[in-house]
């Protein structure tokens, strides 16, 4: 079989794949998974597991949430979310 042969063959099998649709979360519930990411005796990957989700999310959103709060209080200023802004 030459290399041109190759994917012409119609008894080969075929492998169907799948996609999987993304959850989406509001900025309430991450903002809910966060806080209870950080109360004491309830793990990040606790959470996580609770929701269906990898670990990684909830770090990257603790991670804005306290760069965020950070810059605010370094600047003596509220948070202003991004939808605000762009509707300014």
């Amino acid at each position: 079989m030459s290399g041109a042969d190759i994917g012409t063959d119609a008894s080969a099998p075929v492998e169907i794949i799948q996609t999987v649709l993304r959850k989406r979360w509001t900025p309430a519930q991450k903002m809910s998974m966060v806080e209870e990411s950080m109360k004491p005796g309830l793990s990040v990957s606790r959470r996580a597991r609770q929701n269906g989700i990898s670990p990684d999310p909830i770090y990257k959103w603790r991670r804005l949430v306290l760069e965020g709060g950070s810059i605010a209080v370094g600047e003596d200023e509220p948070v202003v979310i991004i939808s605000e802004v762009k509707a300014l």
